[in-house]
């Protein structure tokens, strides 16, 4: 079947199959909410403590911790530039998928259902709609946690039969093991189908999408030494949309592995 452009919006992938998220973003929103499910306790035992309380009884104290509103604003209500809280966006998108909730439960009972599960909500109408808004609400908790996770990278599919969950690892990583399947591949065995599939990736987009598109795969190019191929012939535009020249990843993935700069510790590519 024919792939579809991703409905989240502002993602340029295409999905695979009947499915209307693709891969990038449904592995980023699975990582978003384990993320949370691990860690809103952090957050709540924070503005707990800045509140002045710490589970010894007593009224506790006013707190001047500078933290409190920002954490309670994350947790509970909507910013001044429009984001729900947790809580909100909890409410709405279990609502919305028929999950439901009662009005005292906690925010870990909540995310705890949500991660049960999410498996079958890739398709939900409502998805595509909440996957940006739970993926800034992460990256505001990781800030306000100052605890961000070691820098991660995509390196495809799990190769097993019948599984295809994307898989990520850290700069550091040698193995990584799927959460779906529970395989373990190595690192560099992932990175040899990637480099296969990359040179074969039909993908059009703006030079500036295709160099975000490789930093998703740990594959870093400055985009001066993407103008400077692209002015030398080495890599030609395919398509042009809108005004904007689109560019094949492949042909820009080929042509930077030759001198590629990655987080996995190859040269870096210089611009000029």
């Amino acid at each position: 079947m024919a792939s579809t452009v991703c409905s989240v919006s502002h993602c340029i992938h295409s999905t695979s199959g009947d499915h209307i998220v693709c891969d990038y973003c449904w592995t980023s929103f699975n990582d978003d909410i384990r993320w949370l499910t691990r860690h809103v306790s952090d957050l709540e035992y924070r503005l707990n403590k800045a509140y002045g309380k710490t589970g010894q009884g007593g009224g506790g104290t006013v707190s001047t911790d500078p933290m409190r509103q920002p954490i309670h604003t994350l947790l509970y209500e909507t910013d001044e530039h429009g984001n729900d809280g947790l809580e909100i966006l909890l409410h709405v998108y279990l609502q919305s998928t028929n999950l439901g909730y009662r009005w005292d439960d906690p925010l870990d009972v909540m995310l705890q259902r949500l991660n049960r599960h999410i498996s079958g909500l890739r398709d939900h109408e409502a998805t595509p709609a909440y996957i940006p808004q739970f993926h800034a609400a992460t990256g505001r908790a990781r800030r306000l946690l100052d605890s961000p996770d070691e820098e991660k990278v995509l390196l495809g599919p799990c190769p097993a039969p019948s599984c295809d969950h994307q898989l990520s690892a850290g700069i550091s990583a040698t193995e990584v093991r799927c959460d779906y399947c529970r395989n373990t591949w190595t690192v560099n065995y992932l990175r040899k189908r990637q480099h296969d599939r990359l040179l074969s990736d039909n993908t059009t987009a703006t030079q500036t999408q295709l160099l975000e598109l490789l930093a998703l795969q740990g594959i870093v190019v400055k985009p001066g030494t993407l103008r400077k191929w692209v002015c030398e012939g080495d890599i030609k535009p395919v398509d042009v949309k809108d005004g904007h020249k689109l560019y094949r990843l492949g042909d820009v993935y080929g042509r930077s592995a030759r001198m590629v700069n990655n987080v996995w510790g190859m040269p870096e590519v210089q611009g000029k």
